[in-house]
């Protein structure tokens, strides 16, 4: 790992973050490489890296290079960045911190509190996307005040999701979009999906969840805003953009020759939980199913609530990040909703244990966090993900 690499990975969120013109002097400095290309902003609650890895899928699909951004990663930092769903190579990584660093000192010595972790990798993806070229680059978050943003998708946990255009055209999730029929099919589910000018039966998504489906239904939305809502897309192309996306840690299923198979899902707090809890029940036709749990959450006794309905038996472990909420505390929440518990050091080491208890007919389900879910993936063998469309 380089020294550069190492540098970026020490920068942390800075204590003091009332200091916003801090990443646009870098751009500036730059010379706004975040407006050299189009842009789609997605931003809100959940759901957030899954509609811009959908969205740019299907601008793949329509001859459209996208530059993808999305946070955090699983296992690799690169997964972070991605143009047409390839992620960003280590050569070419190296050559853009090499190339910012002089930029990211600068800005340092002019502020109380250096850049943050997440401020150099959205100036990153912009000045890659600037030079790759791509034709649109998809961000996961909110909008930068001096950016540009030609759609804004603001994503909303009760189903309200909202696209909205550079020209203020607004379309809001079950009234001008929605998931007109849904069938869950193996290995995900068959759509009908109703955007604002297309309608597209016959989807095949090979992911689960219906808040799959929805968002869906949002990225769907989305591209139609970017193309000016004007219609006649072809629908062959959609379905073929939806078929061939492939999206780690998100309801993964991992088979195992011997043993239960493995389930990986990064939810993180009680509305994610839920939606893991009711693909679990609804999709998933097993004998018991094992969670291990490694939690980043305050409040550990909603998310447990919202998960162990589909649970019938609970692993937990301390999450492998410094916010980890403590094992002692997540146990004493199963144990005061009555959940049958044990503890262990480490998600390997639960991994572990959970795979005694269950059985071939079974499903371990390992959940928290995406750092806990990458942790599993490492564990189980798994490499990070180079491509997000199955190009087969």
């Amino acid at each position: 790992m380089s020294d550069l690499v190492v540098d970026l990975l020490s920068r942390r969120p800075p204590a003091d973050d009332d200091q916003p013109e801090r990443l646009q002097t870098l751009l500036e400095l730059l010379d706004r490489p975040d407006h050299a290309v189009p842009s789609i902003w997605v931003g809100g609650t959940h759901g957030r890296s899954s509609v811009v890895a959908m969205v740019a899928a299907l601008l793949a699909a329509l001859d459209i290079t996208a530059g993808a951004a999305t946070r955090p990663h699983l296992q690799d930092l690169r997964e972070r960045l991605r143009i047409a769903g390839v992620l960003i190579p280590a050569d070419t990584l190296r050559a853009q911190l090499t190339y910012l660093d002089p930029f990211l000192h600068e800005v340092d010595t002019r502020f109380t509190a250096p850049l943050g972790y997440d401020e150099v990798l959205l100036a990153m993806a912009a000045t890659w996307f600037a030079d790759a070229p791509v034709d649109v680059a998809v961000h996961e978050g909110a909008p930068l005040p001096t950016g540009r943003s030609d759609v804004l998708v603001t994503l909303d946990p009760a189903g309200g999701a909202v696209v909205r255009t550079g020209d203020e055209v607004q379309h809001v999730a079950g009234a001008d979009y929605d998931v007109a029929d849904r069938e869950i099919a193996v290995g995900g589910q068959q759509l009908t999906l109703r955007g604002v000018a297309t309608t597209v039966s016959e989807v095949y998504l090979p992911l689960h969840g219906r808040h799959q489906a929805d968002n869906a239904a949002v990225a769907l939305a989305a591209v139609e805003g970017f193309l000016g809502f004007a219609g006649g897309l072809d629908s062959d192309l959609i379905r073929r953009a939806f078929a061939r996306l492939r999206l780690p840690g998100r309801l993964e299923v991992v088979r195992r020759t011997e043993g239960a198979s493995v389930l990986l899902d990064g939810a993180r707090d009680a509305i994610a939980g839920a939606a893991l809890a009711a693909a679990l029940t609804a999709e998933f036709a097993v004998r018991h199913r094992v969670g291990v749990l490694g939690l980043c959450t305050d409040d550990p006794v909603a998310v447990l609530r919202a998960l162990t309905p589909a649970l019938d038996h609970v692993v937990v472990a301390p999450a492998p990040t410094p916010d980890a909420t403590p094992t002692a505390n997540v146990v004493a929440a199963a144990q005061g909703l009555g959940v049958k518990v044990e503890s262990a050091g480490s998600i390997d080491d639960a991994l572990e244990l959970a795979s005694g208890v269950a059985t071939a007919e079974d499903v371990v389900v390992v959940t928290g966090g995406l750092q806990t879910v990458g942790a599993a993936r490492r564990l189980l063998g798994l490499e990070p993900v180079d491509d997000l469309l199955d190009r087969a």
